[in-house]
């Protein structure tokens, strides 16, 4: 496990000492897979073209986590849908993974304190709602006649907003690949895959979800951040823990988390840029990003964050995607 060994030699994180206690947790958790109270009917499983929620306490979520991490979860043979059970970033050679190993302990460290808290059970018990949704019945674009919502398109207005007040922010779109999660266990470490591990509580998607179709989002709510960071792709680092709920949760506060990220993957259009100004191509996106907003209801001075979608590797015209964005989050009356 070349990648653990380099952060626990590191010794700046995490020590060996620190990893012992916290394998033993890790472990301890993995094990409450085999009691049936937790898991009455089995692991959750959404195939294509299914509509429909299941919701999993915080502890549920650990359990899957915790078992991801350690590999200990037999493979689906299902086509459509990629084994995400293993935790390759133990050994690979993603650049960063020793930033999301130190952000995966993080998570381990901070539900173990979180356990010895008198709290716990009510934190325990927290919900983390995952839902696939699909737009199939999308409204006739060229007569609706809803109003267009506020555009707000200065760069840092959001990471301004986020860090003042978070609450703000009622919704993010995950610039998703078609199977949730990307290369989040792997060789990803863009915004997608840096996502999951400041958010770990989305890791069971990787689980859940069969690839989606063009018309499906899945949309996860209620997960908390226990991570924060600095940079992105190569310059991603982990920057220590998200400590303000910890200390709440110490004394005994316990808030609802009303966040969700929506995951919308995009077309790859890096081999015909020009593919993207047909009528196909913008009629698919138009439906896959309602699929992801359909069902947000934004109140007040709220807001729903996102920004270059399909714009990198893909080659999407940002302004183009804009418009999308902006069209099908109106329609969807936010």
């Amino acid at each position: 496990q070349k990648n653990l060994k380099s952060l626990l030699d590191n010794g700046t994180v995490f020590t060996v000492e620190d990893f012992s206690a916290l394998f033993e947790f890790i472990k301890e958790n993995a094990l409450k897979i085999l009691d049936p109270a937790y898991f009455p009917n089995g692991l959750p499983f959404f195939s294509r073209g299914y509509s429909g929620s299941i919701t999993l306490t915080a502890e549920q979520v650990l359990i899957l986590h915790a078992n991801m991490f350690l590999g200990s979860l037999s493979q689906r043979k299902v086509d459509g849908f990629i084994n995400r059970t293993r935790w390759e970033i133990l050994t690979n050679s993603n650049p960063v993974a020793a930033e999301f190993l130190a952000c995966d302990l993080t998570y381990y460290k901070s539900m173990r304190e979180i356990s010895l808290c008198s709290s716990a059970k009510i934190e325990f018990g927290r919900e983390i709602v995952f839902s696939r949704q699909n737009a199939a019945n999308t409204p006739n674009w060229s007569t609706s006649d809803k109003p267009m919502i506020d555009l707000i398109g200065h760069k840092h207005f959001l990471e301004q907003l986020e860090a003042l007040n978070p609450d703000k922010v009622l919704s993010t779109a995950d610039f998703a690949n078609k199977h949730v999660g990307g290369g989040t266990l792997g060789m990803g470490y863009v915004q997608e895959e840096i996502s999951f591990h400041i958010y770990p509580e989305y890791m069971p998607a990787c689980l859940i979800f069969q690839v989606m179709d063009d018309s499906e989002s899945v949309v996860i709510k209620g997960a908390r951040k226990f991570s924060t960071s600095t940079g992105y792709s190569k310059e991603f680092k982990f920057n220590g823990a998200e400590r303000d709920f910890l200390d709440e949760i110490q004394h005994s506060v316990v808030r609802s988390l009303n966040r969700s990220l929506f995951a919308v993957d995009a077309i790859d259009f890096s081999k015909d840029t020009t593919a993207q100004y047909k009528s196909a191509a913008i009629m698919r996106d138009l439906k896959k990003f309602y699929a992801g907003v359909q069902k947000i209801r934004i109140s007040g001075n709220t807001y729903i964050s996102s920004g270059l979608w399909g714009c990198g590797v893909f080659k999407g015209d940002w302004k183009v995607k804009l418009i999308i964005q902006w069209l099908a989050t109106s329609e969807a009356g936010n």
